[in-house]
This record gives structure tokens, C-alpha cells and sequence, in this order.
């Protein structure tokens, strides 16, 4: 799907300069070339075609400080796996006996993709609930399942006082600049904003298609209410989750719960955001649209590495 120009999400300020990955210490930094790291990968690079470069034939990994916060390895994230220890993370590499320690590090820098270490820490702060309704409410207006710069943002301005409603009003700003991708536009007439939203949000159409009177009812909201089409979107996904008739269905609630789910996998617990803006926007959404009512791990593989890192859990 071609895409309108899309506004680069947060950038990580700074990359580290020098020959090959590797962590230091933005306090102190620890490495060790000891045994195995524990499995053979089953792909390295994650950018779906794009060349990455390739730790086993471009050099061994070397130990390099962590700058500004950030610790950069010279592979894609798929050449190694990272795990909590303590308040600090082990990078081990899937192919080589490489293992160091990040300390003192906000995110890790791959090749092609950037992790966000402090997302998990922060979403298991805020109510399940909340959360899981942020990323619906982003996966609804943008149709990708959202980054973890994205979540990070979203989570410090509703702990700083801001509303689900004014996130959805802003999200649905941006959703207007992207039609092609969302199947939102700033010249639909509310009614047909509704049904655009029974179709891209809730998968009903056709012969699943909201009936005239519930297109009405909603509608209404926005022309009788004062309703923001943002704040319209939070009030049919609760819907939804209420039973309301004709909007309400096991196959909704499993579409919508598989979408949270697996945008809490990509965002929180693997904590990633893609470092070049086109292909986060593509792959965010391929991700999204890989979901179904009644599958979410189909959309999970589509990352193109197996990690068990979780960083809403806690180092040992």
C-alpha cells in the first residue's frame, strides 16, 4: 500500500560512532565471551528484504559505551537476544559466544530497530485497563500496531493529566493526514465517518454493515453532541466491550482483544520502535492487519526473530 509522507516517530537522540556494536556503561559496562548464548537463529536480519548487516561476516562484536543514553550494536535486532538482569540487560548474540551487559542505557540501538528499555517499567505502572485501551485506540484511528516511542509518549501525558480522549483526538488528527492507510479523511460527513469506523475499527461491513439507525445514533453524537470524532472512537470501543447491539460480537471482542495483545507485544513487552519511518509505518501495519478475531500470533511472527524478552517483567 502506497503511503502519504508520514511524521517520523520520536527520534532516540545521538547514535554511538565506532567499529562494530557492543555496550558500555553510561555508568560502568561489563562483557564476557563465555559459552554459548543458547540457540541457533532462525533468521537474523528483521526488516522484511532490506540488507543488514551481518555480525557472524562483518566483524565481531565489540564493547562500546553507551552515549546519551543509548547503546548501539552493529547487527539487526534479530542477531541476538536481550534479557533483564537486575536493572541492568544482557545482549547475547545468537550466532556467536558474545555477551555483554548494558548498564545505565534507556534503549538499545540494532541496525534496523531501536528498543525502548523503560516502556515496560512504565505500562506496568499504569491500570491494565488503561493500557490495554491506549493501544486499541491507537490501533483503531492508525490501523498499525503502535511503536513503543509511541506508548512511552502516550503513558507520560496521561500520567501528566491528559485524557484517552485527547490522545484520540490528536491520533485522529494524524489518522486524517494518512486516508489511504487509515480511511479517515477530514471530508467525511459524520454519518459516513461511522460506518468508515463499523469497517476499519470493528471489521463490520456488508452484510455486517451498522443499520441506518445506528449509524444515526452515533452520528448524532457528533452532530448533536458536540462530540470529537477522537472521543466518538473511545465511546464505541467501551461499547463494544459493553454488548452494545449490533456493534457487539464474539468475533469483535476477539478482534479487538487480539489487536491489544499484539500491540502490547510489539510495543511494550519487545519494546520496539523501527529506526527509518517508512518501513515502521509499513511493518507496524502489515503487523496490524495480519490480526484476526481468532489469531494474534500469526501477527506476533511477523517481527522475524523469537525472543522471550518481556520488559513489563521485572530482572532477577
Amino acid at each position: 500500500m502506497k503511503l502519504n509522507s508520514i511524521a517520523a516517530a520520536a527520534a532516540i537522540a545521538l547514535l554511538v560512532a565506532g567499529c562494530g556494536g557492543g555496550v558500555g556503561g553510561g555508568g560502568s559496562s561489563s562483557g564476557t565471551n563465555g559459552g554459548s548464548t543458547g540457540g541457533s537463529s532462525t533468521g537474523g536480519s528483521s526488516s522484511g528484504g532490506t540488507s543488514q548487516p551481518d555480525p557472524v561476516t562483518d566483524g565481531p562484536i565489540t564493547i562500546t559505551p553507551v552515549v546519551a543514553g543509548v547503546a548501539t550494536y552493529s547487527g539487526a535486532r534479530g542477531f541476538y537476544r536481550i534479557s533483564r538482569v537486575g536493572s541492568d540487560f544482557q545482549v547475547a548474540h545468537t550466532r556467536l559466544t558474545d555477551v555483554s551487559r548494558v548498564s545505565g542505557a534507556q534503549f538499545i540501538r540494532f541496525t534496523d530497530i531501536t528498543v525502548n528499555l523503560g516502556v515496560g517499567d512504565k505500562a506496568v505502572a499504569l491500570n491494565p485497563a488503561t493500557l490495554k485501551s491506549l493501544i486499541e485506540v491507537y490501533m483503531a484511528l492508525l490501523r498499525r500496531v503502535p511503536d513503543a516511542d509511541s506508548i512511552s509518549a502516550a503513558i507520560d501525558q496521561l500520567n501528566g493529566g491528559q485524557t484517552l480522549t485527547q490522545i484520540a483526538d490528536r491520533l485522529y488528527a494524524q489518522a486524517i493526514l494518512e486516508p489511504a492507510l487509515t480511511g479517515f479523511n477530514a471530508g467525511l460527513l459524520n454519518s459516513e465517518f461511522v460506518i468508515a469506523v463499523y469497517k476499519e475499527v470493528f471489521g463490520l461491513t456488508g452484510a455486517t454493515a451498522p443499520a441506518a439507525a445506528d449509524i444515526d445514533s452515533w452520528s448524532s453524537r457528533i452532530d448533536k453532541g458536540g462530540m470529537s470524532r477522537g472521543a466518538l472512537i473511545v465511546a464505541m470501543l467501551s461499547a463494544a466491550r459493553a454488548g452494545y447491539p449490533g456493534l457487539s460480537s464474539p468475533e469483535v471482542i476477539g478482534l479487538l482483544d487480539n489487536r491489544a495483545d499484539a500491540g502490547d507485544y510489539v510495543a511494550v513487552q519487545q519494546g520496539i520502535s523501527y529506526n527509518a519511518a517508512d518501513e515502521s509505518v509499513n511493518r507496524r501495519t502489515a503487523i496490524a492487519a495480519a490480526v484476526t478475531s481468532t489469531d494474534k500470533t500469526v501477527a506476533q511472527s511477523m517481527l522475524g526473530f523469537a525472543d522471550t524478552l518481556n520488559l513489563k517483567v521485572a530482572g532477577k
